[in-house]
C-alpha cells in the first residue's frame, strides 16, 4: 500500500479489484495484515463470522503503534 505512489497500484490502471489483501504493513514489527473492499462485497460479513490468526488477541488489541 503506498509503494507505487499511490495508494493501491491498481489506481494507476483505472481498476477497482473487488477485494485488496495486504500483509505485512508492520514492516516486521509485528503480523499485521488488512483487507480492502466495498460494502457491496465485505457487507455480507457480519461481526463474528470471520476470523484472523492473529485478530483480536490480548498482546495485538491493545499495543499501541510503535515509534
Amino acid at each position: 500500500m503506498g509503494r507505487t505512489g499511490r495508494l493501491l497500484a491498481e489506481e494507476h490502471e483505472g481498476i477497482e479489484a473487488d477485494l485488496t489483501s495486504s500483509q505485512g504493513l508492520s514492516g516486521g514489527f509485528y503480523p499485521v495484515s488488512a483487507v480492502l473492499s466495498n460494502k457491496e462485497v465485505l457487507g455480507v460479513l457480519k461481526p463474528g463470522e470471520h476470523g484472523s490468526t492473529f485478530g483480536g488477541n490480548p498482546l495485538a488489541a491493545p499495543s499501541p503503534a510503535p515509534p
